[in-house]
């Protein structure tokens, strides 16, 4: 509850964030956000365009293939953390 933004892939401390109020980036590869994101409004959900060939099985994470998630781009995770810490309002001291 204590953090100013978790950086997370589909996960359960994404929920937990959701849960406390806390920001998040959430990673989303071949889970399906729709499905399994985070249904709360305080975060920022990346995941890459689907390609020519659509996006991949739903449970293809089980084959340990990460290629899909890969490609989100460091600098795509940065920006959608810095844009969450400009809106988060100052603490007060």
């Amino acid at each position: 509850k204590g953090m100013d933004v978790l950086v997370c892939n589909d996960s359960g401390p994404m929920h937990f964030a959701v849960a406390v109020g806390t920001p998040y980036v959430a990673l989303f590869g071949p889970t399906d956000p729709a499905l399994t994101g985070p249904w709360g409004e305080e975060g920022i959900v990346l995941r890459p365009e689907p390609g020519d060939k659509g996006y991949p099985e739903h449970r293809s994470y089980k084959n340990n293939d990460n290629g899909f998630i890969s490609r989100i781009e460091v600098s795509e995770v940065l920006q959608a953390v810095g844009r969450l810490l400009d809106e988060k309002p100052e603490k007060e001291a």
